[in-house]
């Protein structure tokens, strides 16, 4: 308070020897003062942005810049729906089979991706990989004769199938390939081109002719 009123008396002293200017100039100080103050206030909130610009790029740039390995760990996994797999079974038995007939498996369990044909029997690589295929085919009652997988024209893993000529006996056969297939390769199954088969595939809810496959490794 002491403070306050020594300087009211120093400014009215030196008002009666200056006439006054001595208030006038004070106030154009204190605005020149408050002038000075926003000029720094915005001076700042610039530096602040510029900074956050460049602290933006930098982000931006590092992220650029990750090693390739690192990129790779940073992906999420692929969707699962991706997979390659089918499985079908022959809905009813199929009578007087003759040479190079193709087994169409009609009824489809399971078809991942979409790669088996239920209306030709043919599995149709989409994809260049490693491929596993199972199938088990049952003769009926006095039948018997050869089964191939076959891609594309070549045969692989042929399978002979059986029954007892005296009795009822429906022991299947299966047959196991792992293949190499390039994208668009077909792959199915059919009796032997030259062998007769003689008699009838057999297929029922007590014994099924079926085909399965799916993609081990892509390549």
């Amino acid at each position: 308070m002491m403070v306050l009123l020594t300087f009211t008396v120093f400014v009215l002293f030196l008002e009666s020897f200056s006439g006054g200017n001595v208030i006038d100039r004070l106030s154009q100080t204190e605005k020149k003062v408050e002038l000075l103050f926003d000029q720094l206030q915005q001076q700042n909130n610039e530096i602040m942005e510029l900074k956050q610009i460049i602290a933006n790029k930098e982000i931006t740039r590092r992220a650029d810049h990750i090693p390739p390995i690192r990129e790779s760990r940073l992906l999420l996994p692929q969707s699962q729906t991706s997979a390659i797999a089918f499985y079908a079974w022959l809905s009813k038995t199929e009578q007087k089979v003759g040479p190079h007939h193709t087994l169409i498996l009609d009824h489809i369990e399971t078809n991942s991706g979409n790669a088996y044909n239920h209306h030709s029997g043919v599995f149709t690589a989409p994809s260049n990989g490693i491929y596993l295929f199972s199938y088990t085919v049952f003769p009926d009652s006095h039948s018997y004769g050869t089964i191939e997988l076959i891609v594309n024209s070549q045969s692989h893993a042929d399978i002979f199938i059986d029954s007892s000529p005296t009795d009822h006996d429906l022991g299947g056969t299966t047959g196991v390939a792992i293949l190499y297939l390039k994208q668009n390769d077909v792959c199915y199954l059919r009796t032997h081109s030259t062998n007769t088969f003689n008699g009838n595939i057999y297929s029922s809810t007590n014994a099924r002719t079926s085909f399965s496959g799916f993609k081990i490794k892509t390549e």
